[in-house]
């Protein structure tokens, strides 16, 4: 089903693509995080289901990057909302919101330091996205999403994440979402009560990406490791800065089992003071 907005003769529609796309978009959880890998359709997705609700006049949304520069650069969430959006609604380029003509409003913002968590205190938004997740720190995420709220009227409140596996985050993400999450299933959260879920895509996803870049694929193939197998793959369990980027989960881990009582016992630790991420 598309989404379709319309101002005076100018039409705003947009359509996930068949798939994960899909499946993020039209996903019932509270909590969502959607990729992996690099080019699944991870920005269009977050956009498309920001404007999923603008036609209510109490609509908020709030989508995030960890600085204003990583949304306002070239190709960026930003610029990509001005090809969606541009003859639909008006963007004030101050504020960087979006208004719409039922009084609805989608606004860009950046948490660069733990102190920016409060500039979101006390507004009714009832969407939050995160776009690269693995920028942020948990105690971002976990502080902004307690700020969520519907001031009623049949608004849904939702929490949407997307990311690729490294940066600073990487740790908690896949702890949070990876390790713990079958991939498409739901799972309710018994400290708070609400839904999570998590569905991985790839670049093979992104017909559309595909079709006008077919040497997309090839670039990626290119790429360094340990980002050829997280970007390509969408593997968490390799990324940048670890010191062995061969570590393959399958190969240097085992089932736990029960240890003989008279096998010796060595305990090791790393602090990876130098390089923690």
């Amino acid at each position: 089903m598309a989404l379709a907005l319309e101002q005076e003769k100018k039409k705003f529609i947009w359509e996930p693509q068949p798939g994960p796309q899909s499946e993020f978009y039209y996903s019932r959880a509270d909590e969502c995080f959607y990729g992996g890998a690099a080019g699944g359709g991870k920005s269009d997705g977050i956009l498309g289901i920001a404007c999923s609700q603008v036609h209510h006049p109490y609509y908020k949304a709030l989508i995030l990057r960890r600085t204003l520069a990583e949304l306002a650069q070239e190709g960026g969430l930003i610029e990509r909302s001005h090809q969606l959006l541009r003859g639909v609604a008006h963007y004030n380029s101050q504020k960087h919101v979006w208004k719409f003509p039922s009084g609805a409003g989608i606004q860009f913002g950046y948490c660069e330091s733990e102190y920016d968590v409060h500039r979101y205190q006390g507004t009714q938004y009832a969407f939050i996205g995160w776009e690269e997740l693995t920028g942020f720190t948990e105690y971002q995420y976990r502080t902004i999403n307690g700020y969520i709220r519907n001031p009623g009227f049949g608004l849904r409140k939702l929490v949407r994440a997307t990311s690729n596996p490294g940066r600073i985050g990487h740790a908690w993400v896949k702890a949070m979402f990876i390790d713990k999450l079958t991939p498409y299933k739901i799972y309710r959260v018994e400290k708070t009560g609400l839904t999570r879920q998590f569905i991985p895509a790839k670049v093979w996803d992104n017909k559309i990406l595909l079709a006008n870049d077919p040497d997309y694929v090839k670039r990626l193939k290119g790429l360094p490791e340990p980002w050829r197998t997280a970007l390509l793959e969408g593997n968490w369990n390799i990324f940048t800065g670890q010191g062995f980027p061969e570590w393959d989960y399958k190969v240097h881990t085992c089932e736990p089992h029960e240890l003989e009582s008279w096998w010796p016992r060595v305990i090791a630790i790393d602090w990876g003071y130098s390089k923690p991420y």
